[in-house]
């Protein structure tokens, strides 16, 4: 599957198959075995860099079909989106997210590598503030032994105790940024699907492996 199958007229990547069969894996993959979406939008843009001669505008929606509800995944609460008929069209999507970003800005990731630096600079500042706790402590072991620069010490002491304020709050606040990503990133176990009329259709039909048909039996 590839840009080139979806030239002209709208296309579909549909997984079906019963529970436990692997349909969001197909559909999402991992980071060693990406799936059909991550190679889909790699594969969109290795084809606009090797095209130089014209620029390209690229938009992104990300809905999910769960349960006769469709969620819009591209915003932080996961918005449900009212569906309604029209004599144009035979259903609309009312406000659907959609991410506008030309080539040379959008990273294949859905900014997975932002969130994946959040969380190491959030693991640095973890230590840096473990480093200025054992600082304090050493500071005030000295101001209890020692009372010859006791102005001195307690100048150090407080620049360190407002350092340390400073370095939580900053932590607080990567934190949330964190949570606030990763409630982007959410994906229940749903059909992940964008079926419109006169669509060219790949389906994908998956059964469960012999080592998951216990767990198929219970679900």
């Amino acid at each position: 599957m590839g840009v080139h199958h979806f030239y002209h007229p709208p296309g579909t990547a549909f997984a079906y198959g019963q529970t436990s069969s692997g349909k969001t894996f197909t559909m999402s993959g991992s980071e060693e075995e990406p799936g059909i979406i991550p190679l889909a939008v790699e594969d969109v843009f290795r084809t606009t860099k090797m095209t130089t001669d014209r620029e390209f505008l690229i938009r992104v929606s990300y809905m999910e079909i769960y349960n006769e509800e469709i969620n819009d995944l591209l915003t932080l609460g996961n918005q449900k989106l009212p569906i309604h008929e029209s004599l144009e069209e035979p259903s609309v999507d009312e406000e659907i997210s959609s991410k506008r970003h030309d080539s040379s800005e959008t990273d294949c990731g859905f900014k997975r590598e932002q969130l994946e630096a959040l969380r190491e600079k959030c693991t640095i500042m973890e230590r840096e503030c473990s480093l200025l706790r054992e600082e304090k402590a050493s500071l005030v072991e000295a101001l209890s032994l020692s009372k010859q620069d006791n102005e001195h010490l307690s100048a150090q002491k407080e620049e360190l105790l407002k350092e340390l304020n400073t370095e939580k709050h900053k932590m607080k606040e990567l934190k949330e940024e964190i949570r606030q990503f990763s409630l982007a990133f959410r994906q229940r176990e749903g059909l992940l699907t964008s079926i419109y009329t006169k669509s060219k259709a790949i389906m994908e039909s998956l059964n469960a492996s012999e080592v998951s048909i216990p767990e198929v039996c219970d679900s």
